[in-house]
């Protein structure tokens, strides 16, 4: 079940999804749908940067964390994307391999979010917050 709260200056969702292969583009679109009704004057530059950020950190969960997994978005003076899944492993950048075509979400994540925070909840998993301030 989704849920959305709307307030005066905060808008947030909690989205949960499935783990399998779908659950990338809906993710994609429930941001579309959220940054739509709670920031519906973002640029575009701006969109698609926290668009890659869903992205990148839903495709991680589904590849590595077996399960379900939840996408939380909130706004404020800023816009947090958290995915929170099933496994503890803590994630770590790696060489880019071009050949391969992997290697480049977490350096993507850190480069276009600041923070990006790790919180560990053994045995459950773990969630990762990135935040994008609106600026």
């Amino acid at each position: 079940m989704d849920q959305h709260e709307h307030g005066r200056d905060f808008c947030e969702s909690v989205y949960p999804l499935d783990g399998a292969g779908g659950s990338v583009r809906a993710a994609l679109e429930h941001t579309r749908v959220f940054l739509r009704g709670c920031s519906p004057h973002l640029g575009l530059r701006m969109a698609q940067d926290l668009e890659l950020v869903v992205v990148e950190l839903v495709s991680n969960a589904v590849r590595h964390a077996p399960g379900p997994l939840t996408l939380t978005l909130s706004c404020d003076e800023y816009i947090e994307v958290a995915v929170t899944d099933t496994s503890t492993a803590v994630p770590t950048a790696r060489e880019p391999d071009l050949g391969a075509g992997g290697g480049f979400g977490w350096h993507l994540i850190t480069a276009l979010a600041d923070p990006v925070e790790v919180r560990l909840a053994p045995p459950y998993g773990k969630t990762i917050s990135a935040v994008i301030t609106l600026h």
